[in-house]
């Protein structure tokens, strides 16, 4: 029975227009595989001696797909966070094998970034009981690292409209820590879109939560003005006028407060 689903996603997977399947084989051989090491993979074993096999598999769809699956149930135990996979000590491990999992199907399958986006978030927004204030928002950073790995391959509005519509289910920490990486490691010009976007999420920060980062929140809305005036370098664009208006009132509750 098995042998037989493993050939019909397979197939389902590969198949062409014209009824090809020219790598049916290899996809059998992958899904085979797979389903021999998930039983033996729990949130407390060492990935290391399977990663190879299951970062070459990647490049299957149907193979990344169920490794999606299986990394959405990995990272939600609570096993996985007591581990040294995550946390050790006091401290977020710099080296986790899922993250690079996630990172190789997300540059080799477009299509798969939405689910990502959802099993990321979902650790994003997670309630970490067992770990203390502290450690879990370093643990929410490490996942927002990779929220953001996201943006760089340019799914950008769909992770802008994740923060914002779960804003009120974030410390304002973890949105000022997104918004200072933003700030770090992009530049201009930016899309429209993207401005009213990121507006919105700062125009939701406590101001008194701002601290050092202030600066860094007023420089980065300083750019996005200079991006829209230069856009609309003759006034008759409406959006951008309105948008104008948007960013120079929130740049006006920062420096106020």
């Amino acid at each position: 029975m098995i042998d037989e689903k493993i050939w019909l996603l397979a197939y389902i997977s590969c198949v062409r227009a014209d009824y090809s399947c020219p790598e049916l084989n290899e996809t059998i051989s992958a899904l085979r595989h797979v389903q021999s090491v998930f039983p033996n993979l729990t949130p407390d074993i060492d990935l290391r001696s399977e990663f190879k096999t299951l970062l070459d598999s990647v490049r299957y769809p149907i193979v990344a797909a169920g490794l999606l699956y299986w990394i959405s149930h990995y990272i939600s135990d609570p096993v996985f966070y007591e581990s040294n996979s995550l946390i050790s000590s006091s401290s977020v491990a710099d080296d986790v094998l899922i993250f690079d999992l996630l990172a190789e199907i997300s540059l080799v399958h477009p299509l798969q970034r939405a689910y990502i986006l959802e099993i990321l978030g979902d650790a994003v927004l997670r309630d970490y009981d067992r770990l203390s204030p502290l450690i879990a928002l370093e643990v929410r950073k490490k996942f927002m690292d990779q929220l953001f790995s996201l943006l760089k391959l340019g799914f950008v509005i769909p992770l802008l409209q994740f923060m914002n519509q779960n804003s009120d289910k974030m410390d304002d920490a973890l949105i000022i820590y997104f918004v200072r990486k933003i700030h770090d490691t992009t530049c201009g010009p930016y899309d429209p879109a993207i401005i009213d976007q990121l507006t919105t999420l700062v125009s939701k920060l406590n101001v008194d939560n701002l601290s050092l980062s202030r600066d860094v929140v007023i420089s980065l809305l300083g750019q996005f003005l200079e991006n829209s005036n230069a856009a609309n370098i003759d006034g008759t664009n409406e959006f951008l006028k309105e948008q104008s208006s948007k960013v120079t009132a929130e740049l006006g509750r920062l420096t106020v407060a």
